[in-house]
């Protein structure tokens, strides 16, 4: 059976000494969420730790949203589930060794309008989810 190929934008986040910070990659002096393709495989191994939090699709690309909390440490596995699991191009690999986490505040200011509502979605889940935790 063939897996159907999704297109995917992947967020990146961590918690740092500035707050919530987001992983972006620049490409033609554009700061970007890193994007690509994928199928149910690359969810589920995402997800193995039940950290995967599916963001709603924009309107405007349709591209599927998943935010996936890693720091630096977890960026090599990161990059070779990318080369063996997602169907990018060589590119775009390369995009992901010259990216660097961005506060939220400033990816706001750094990132096209569409995805910013992504950010936007992922920061209201998370705050949510820390409130539900101190209550």
């Amino acid at each position: 059976m063939h897996e159907v190929l999704i297109d995917l934008r992947l967020v990146f986040y961590r918690f740092h000494d500035k707050g919530l910070e987001i992983f972006l990659v620049k490409e033609d002096d554009q700061w970007k969420i890193p994007s690509g393709q994928g199928s149910s495989t690359t969810k589920r191994f995402f997800n193995r730790d039940g950290k995967l939090i599916e963001l709603e699709a924009n309107q405007v690309d349709q591209i599927k949203n998943l935010a996936i909390e890693a720091d630096w440490h977890d960026m090599p596995s990161i990059r070779g589930l990318i080369k063996h699991d997602l169907k990018m191009v060589e590119g775009k690999i390369q995009e992901l060794e010259h990216g660097t986490y961005v506060a939220a505040k400033e990816a706001f200011k750094k990132v096209l309008p569409h995805e910013y509502a992504v950010i936007k979605e992922l920061k209201d889940i998370l705050f949510d989810r820390n409130l539900i935790k101190n209550i």
